[in-house]
């Protein structure tokens, strides 16, 4: 990333997908995708984070995960979920 724009579009792309992915950002040949571990209520209590070399996680020929696997569908969910059980609880 050059450019003050590039780092907060990947922010918003995040926010938008439930979770963030770095390809050979730090390190050349490392991959990465990170998410964030909600509690009941929606808010953010911990962060799951792996990371490997990229052909091991075979992303050499998809660089993007697809946007309906269980971790953003997941992620999706949690503040729905946690907005649901937090107004029973009322």
């Amino acid at each position: 990333m050059h450019t003050l724009p590039e780092p907060w579009a990947k922010i918003q792309e995040s926010r938008r997908d439930g979770y963030a992915r770095v390809r050979e950002e730090f390190e050349e040949g490392l991959v990465g995708v990170s998410a964030p571990i909600r509690d009941f209520r929606g808010r953010v209590v911990a962060a799951l984070n792996v990371s490997a070399p990229a052909a091991h996680l075979g992303w050499e020929a998809r660089p993007k995960p697809p946007p309906t696997s269980r971790l953003t569908r997941a992620a999706r969910s949690a503040p729905a979920s946690a907005i649901s059980v937090s107004r029973e609880r009322r």
